[in-house]
C-alpha cells in the first residue's frame, strides 16, 4: 500500500492547509482516502490510531450493511447490552 500527502485548503482556516489527505492504493487496485488533521489535542490522539481506524471503518461497513440496532430510550438500551446472549 502506497501513501499520498495532499494538504487541503480550508476555508474556515482562511485558506490554509489545515489538514492533509492520506490517499491510499492497495494492490487489488481499491483506493481509499482519508484527511487526518494536522494538529491534534493530545486527549483525541486515540482515535487517529491505526486500530481505532480500523474498528471505525468496520463500523461505517456494518451501518451501511443495516447491522445496526435502534433504540427508543437509553433504558432499552442498558437492558440489551446487560441481557445475556443465548
Amino acid at each position: 500500500m502506497t501513501y499520498t500527502l495532499v494538504p487541503e485548503q480550508d476555508a474556515a482556516a482562511g485558506g490554509s492547509a489545515a489538514a492533509v489527505s492520506f490517499a491510499s492504493a492497495a494492490t487489488n487496485g481499491r483506493v481509499t482516502a482519508r484527511t487526518v488533521p494536522l494538529f491534534v489535542p493530545a486527549d483525541q490522539l486515540y482515535f487517529w490510531t491505526r486500530g481505532w481506524q480500523t474498528d471505525e471503518a468496520e463500523s461505517e461497513r456494518a451501518r451501511g450493511e443495516g447491522r445496526v440496532r435502534r433504540f427508543d430510550d437509553a433504558g432499552s438500551l442498558i437492558r440489551w447490552l446487560l441481557t445475556p446472549e443465548d
